[in-house]
């Protein structure tokens, strides 16, 4: 036991593992499961609002832990960057493309305009997101 916790305070001070990340991801991990249970519970509003703020936060935290200033940047102009910067590959820069209007939809209350397929992406998008890059416990 006492060579599996040196090992690991070595990992983390080698900085193989980023406690800040990690913990950022179950917290935004919790809020998505959230989302899910709402979702699941025809809360769509509830669900989109939780979804829509869990990915901006965690694209922001993403970016700045990757050397991207985020300060009062809009959700575009953070994914923008990141895939100036190469951090988003391809096929996830197109799966979020449209995530920045449903997030506007979400937080502004503009519900009626949203469907149910379209939280559900969303929730999936984010959860997807999180266990790539934050290392998050799966829910």
């Amino acid at each position: 036991m006492h060579a599996l916790f040196r090992s690991a305070k070595n990992d983390y001070i080698k900085g193989y593992v980023d406690i800040d990340l990690k913990i950022t991801g179950d917290v935004l991990g919790n809020f998505v499961a959230l989302a899910k249970e709402a979702l699941n519970a025809e809360h769509v509003e509830v669900a989109s609002v939780l979804a829509s703020a869990s990915l901006e936060d965690a694209l922001k935290r993403y970016a700045s832990a990757n050397g991207i200033d985020t300060d009062d940047s809009t959700m575009t102009e953070v994914i923008n960057a990141l895939k100036a910067k190469g951090l988003i590959p391809r096929g996830t820069s197109r799966a979020l493309q449209p995530m920045p209007a449903i997030r506007n939809l979400a937080l502004h209350a503009n519900w009626e305009n949203l469907s149910v397929v379209e939280i559900g992406s969303l929730i999936g998008f984010v959860e997807t997101f999180l266990l790539k890059n934050f290392q998050a416990d799966e829910r």
